[in-house]
């Protein structure tokens, strides 16, 4: 599950950084994705015309929307180049510890 990246970054997304909201945002979204995409997708299968595409194509265009949607979201990283977290410039993540370090 992705739910504790996704508080993560949306608690650097929320104006004032309220970790509060941004985990209720958070919940929210996973509890309603959990809930009311199947709940649709049985009523498009239960009482729409073409029940045996239709849920996929409304899921489908739902997912490009989705895409879509990513691109407008701002970057919560700040400064350094690449992922990894570093805000730094130059800065570089430690790697994980081969098995000599562990010996």
């Amino acid at each position: 599950m992705i739910s504790d990246a996704a508080t993560a970054a949306l608690s650097e997304l929320v104006p004032g950084h309220d970790a509060r909201r941004a985990a209720l945002l958070a919940t929210l979204a996973q509890s309603d994705g959990s809930a009311g995409v199947p709940l649709l997708a049985g009523m498009l299968a239960q009482w729409a015309f073409a029940s045996r595409t239709l849920p996929f194509l409304v899921g489908m265009a739902l997912c490009a929307t989705m895409i879509v949607a990513l691109r407008i979201v701002p970057e919560s990283a700040q400064g350094g180049e690449g992922g990894c977290g570093s805000s730094a410039p130059g800065s570089r993540a430690k790697s994980a510890p081969t098995s000599r370090e562990w010996a």
